[in-house]
């Protein structure tokens, strides 16, 4: 009995030891400017390229892609989230899709890139019609922000409180006082989105409620997408870009010693995601890849990042970290 008792111990034991190590190795670190990490989900069945928490719960599971496709008939796929890719993180910025997905005739890619010097992951998704007829995308960028339901609009290249399609980025915030406050103080790090110049984005969504048809009502509501609409014709092929850049949380200590004070950091974003929208940074690629980039009329070079409130340091990849916590929403 005492024998018995002692194997299902150790198989006990072996088992959970094996299930930490997936879950240790679900994640990839890549540590910004400021000193927080992007941890990418690049591993396992949260293979997405979604960002899981980003540093003082920043995210809770953002920058994943869902679709719907379409031919003359109607639907072909409806809201659909992608995973599986084979990301592959090459030890320093980037993480570039081996294993495509294909989706009702729609062969997908994805490549991640943080540049050094910067607080903002950089997103291409590729997509290929490989069937024999036009297909109509919808594509959905988005997911579960780190806000909750204080989710909060500080700002909008509009210059109003409310993100919308003519919009080329904008900012959302924790206000952790609960009176949607876009002066901030951010409580959670400020997060800011750079969506692209072209008219192809075609509205706000619910990420998590069908992003295709239901509208995302604005503060208070953490599941954020922006959808654009594609036409493809057989064979052709096309991409979308974005920058998800994440700051740090203000009146809190940051992890260089920072010590940003309410609407500094929120001002800081304001600064960068408006000189990505005019200048986004596609330098390091090819004028043909820069060319199939459909939400950007002019992709052009790099501009600098401004400084973060210790300066610009040295950055670099670290390793995988502990368990996923998809879902997992908290403040």
């Amino acid at each position: 009995m005492k024998k018995t008792l002692a194997i299902a111990t150790a198989l006990t034991t072996a088992f959970l030891t094996f299930s930490l190590a997936q879950n240790a190795s679900a994640l990839t670190n890549v540590q910004s400017d400021n000193g927080l990490n992007f941890d990418v989900q690049d591993i396992t069945d949260e293979d997405d390229g979604g960002i899981n928490d980003g540093g003082n719960d920043a995210f809770d599971d953002f920058g994943m892609i869902r679709i719907q496709v379409s031919d003359g008939n109607g639907i072909l796929t409806n809201d659909q989230e992608l995973n599986g890719f084979g990301l592959t993180f090459d030890g320093g910025r980037r993480f570039n899709t081996t294993t495509p997905v294909t989706v009702s005739g729609i062969n997908v890619t994805r490549s991640l890139f943080t540049p050094a010097g910067t607080n903002y992951m950089r997103y291409i998704d590729t997509f290929t019609n490989t069937s024999n007829s036009a297909l109509n995308l919808l594509v959905a960028w988005g997911g579960d922000l780190g806000s909750d339901g204080i989710t909060t609009v500080a700002a909008t290249a509009s210059g109003d409180l409310t993100i919308g399609t003519n919009d080329t980025w904008a900012l959302t915030i924790e206000d952790d006082g609960g009176l949607f406050n876009p002066a901030g103080p951010a409580t959670d790090p400020p997060v800011g989105y750079v969506v692209g110049n072209n008219s192809i984005l075609s509205s706000i969504g619910d990420y998590d409620s069908n992003p295709f048809v239901n509208s995302w009502p604005g503060n208070g509501n953490e599941d954020l997408a922006f959808v654009y609409n594609l036409s493809l014709q057989a064979g052709q092929s096309t991409s979308l870009a974005y920058f998800l850049y994440r700051g740090l949380q203000e009146n809190n200590t940051g992890p260089l010693g920072q010590q940003p004070t309410t609407g500094q950091e929120i001002a800081l974003a304001q600064t960068v995601l408006a000189n990505l929208a005019q200048n986004p940074n596609f330098s390091d690629l090819t004028p043909q890849q820069r060319g199939m980039i459909a939400n950007f009329t002019t992709p052009a070079a790099t501009v600098p990042e401004p400084a973060s409130t210790l300066g610009l340091l040295a950055v670099g990849a670290i390793g995988a970290t502990s368990a996923l916590k998809r879902k997992n929403k908290q403040n």
